[in-house]
């Protein structure tokens, strides 16, 4: 019963994006879209490309860390490529699900279970910078952005990130002093909610084994991740033809991670980033037939960019799957 009222809401869900699209198309006239092809910088897009891989590498070298060295840098490239196409393309977010499932397809991980903590970690440290990202974009193309220079917003990041370390250092003891027993018998009387304890328990049991280096390079990475993402973006949108400032980048980026975790939700996010995008250039004052062609061909490339990388990915893990010697066969094997 679950399971069709998803795909119902997928179905609809999609049907909906594609009539906004449609819309979208209508109101700014066909010939708007056809213009604005034409202004596609190939070097820009070329920038962003390069930057999402750089971004890819970054990433397998963060959960190569989480989960204790364990897989090479290329096999965790690979899984980092696959896992971020499916983030892409599947809807609700499930496309993280698969992170897990990967670490284990490739013999990183025992089992499906043991890829969980370090994904919520890594979730944690994306969200904890974003909202500390989201905060100082608001205030650099706020009323006192003439004041607020670049210098400032790597200070006000620096300052946030001593912030949270020092919240880290002395909260981590009473972290380890948790006792998960009292909140998995409370979960007992709710089934749903006692079976997402009895996957949630050994995570954060494992999450909380992670060493305090661990996290500080994690975390760092993280912040450096999330630093080339918002220039990668930047020369996207400037290469459609867009003048984009870079505090409006930042602003754009941190609102923008949260787009999967609307109600709506359709596949590959179709109609629905392109309102987002469309939306936030109205309000900031880009006319409509510029944006509304322009959020369609940004989501385009976004997407050609995850699908290309996933494709190389996969294309990958076929490759290193295939120079793992198989086991030989044992001589007694042939006796039966």
């Amino acid at each position: 019963m679950l399971n069709r009222n998803i795909k119902k809401s997928v179905i609809w869900g999609s049907l909906l994006g594609s009539i906004i699209i449609v819309g979208m198309l209508l109101w700014a006239g066909p010939e708007a879209f056809f213009d604005q092809i034409k202004n596609v910088s190939l070097p820009h897009v070329l920038i962003y490309i390069f930057s999402s891989m750089v971004v890819y590498v970054f990433r397998a070298l963060r959960f190569r860390l989480l989960v204790g060295n364990r897989g090479s840098l290329a096999e965790l490239y690979s899984v980092v490529s696959i896992h971020t196409f499916l983030l892409n393309i599947l809807p609700f977010s499930s496309g993280d699900l698969s992170l897990p499932l990967l670490l284990q397809k490739f013999k990183i991980s025992d089992s499906y279970l043991e890829g969980i903590p370090s994904l919520v970690v890594a979730r944690l440290q994306d969200l904890i910078i974003t909202l500390l990202f989201l905060g100082v974009s608001l205030l650099w193309v706020g009323k006192i952005g003439d004041l607020y220079r670049a210098t400032d917003l790597m200070l006000g990041i620096t300052i946030g990130f001593i912030s949270l370390g020092v919240l880290f250092f002395f909260g981590r003891k009473k972290m380890r002093s948790l006792d998960l027993s009292k909140l998995q018998a409370r979960c007992e009387s709710i089934p749903i909610l006692n079976k997402v304890m009895a996957i949630a328990k050994p995570a954060i049991i494992s999450a909380k084994e992670i060493s305090r280096i661990i996290i500080v390079q994690t975390i760092v990475l993280a912040l450096v991740i999330r630093l080339i993402g918002v220039f990668g973006a930047y020369y996207l949108i400037n290469g459609i033809g867009l003048s984009m400032e870079l505090p409006v980048a930042f602003l754009f980026c941190s609102v923008y991670v949260f787009l999967p975790y609307l109600p709506i939700n359709t596949v590959a996010g179709l109609g629905v980033t392109e309102a987002f995008i469309g939306g936030f250039f109205l309000l900031i004052g880009v006319q409509k037939e510029v944006i509304i062609p322009a959020s369609i061909q940004i989501h385009f490339l976004q997407l050609s960019v995850a699908i290309l990388l996933g494709g190389l990915g996969f294309a990958q893990m076929y490759f290193l799957r295939k120079q793992i010697p198989k086991p030989a066969m044992s001589k007694d094997a042939f006796l039966h």
